[in-house]
């Protein structure tokens, strides 16, 4: 499947939008405004306990650290192309890890703990989770533009235009796992 997703998130960890896309296909568009609804219809909602907060245009999800799920789709499965595309804000220094968005056993975009550096990454799951990417260590009261993407040949971070990347291949196996924001 050569899907682009493209997943729009916003989070305190404020979440402002997420956007998941394949290519050049947005698969599901989450702007958080007021309610956890997929703007494309596409994939539905995203389920959970969910609280807003003042975002970067408009409002934004505020998570609480309790994420929201979105129910396994095909769609939102690991391939070549997959970019998710948010805006992310914290109110408070991240501890541990800290998750944004991830599928269990496919890809994830965390904030790793301090004794792993502290800094935003993102990783895909091809038979390992490393290699990741990422060098910007989150700053309280600072929003920050993401971009993480996988090419089928790249991993790849850019946070606020500060790109890293590094080769990443191997093979995809598919999951059952809900894709979890927040």
């Amino acid at each position: 499947m050569n899907l682009r997703s493209y997943l729009t998130i916003a989070m305190l960890l404020c979440c402002a939008c997420i956007a998941v896309a394949q290519q050049d296909d947005t698969i599901a568009r989450f702007p958080f405004d007021g309610n956890t609804m997929d703007a494309t219809g596409a994939v539905g909602v995203a389920e959970g306990e969910a609280q807003f907060a003042e975002g970067r245009n408009g409002q934004a999800l505020d998570p609480q650290w309790k994420p929201l799920a979105v129910a396994n789709r095909p769609e939102l499965t690991l391939s070549p192309g997959l970019t998710i595309d948010c805006w992310v804000y914290f109110d408070r220094d991240p501890t541990g890890y800290q998750q944004i968005v991830i599928k269990d056993k496919e890809y994830q975009l965390r904030v790793d703990s301090d004794g792993e550096g502290g800094r935003i990454v993102f990783f895909t799951y091809l038979g390992g989770w490393e290699p990741r990417v990422g060098k910007v260590v989150p700053k309280v009261d600072t929003w920050y533009h993401l971009v993480a993407s996988w090419t089928g040949t790249e991993v790849s971070l850019e946070v606020n235009g500060e790109k890293a990347s590094t080769a990443r291949t191997g093979t995809v196996t598919p999951t059952e796992n809900p894709l979890l924001i927040g």
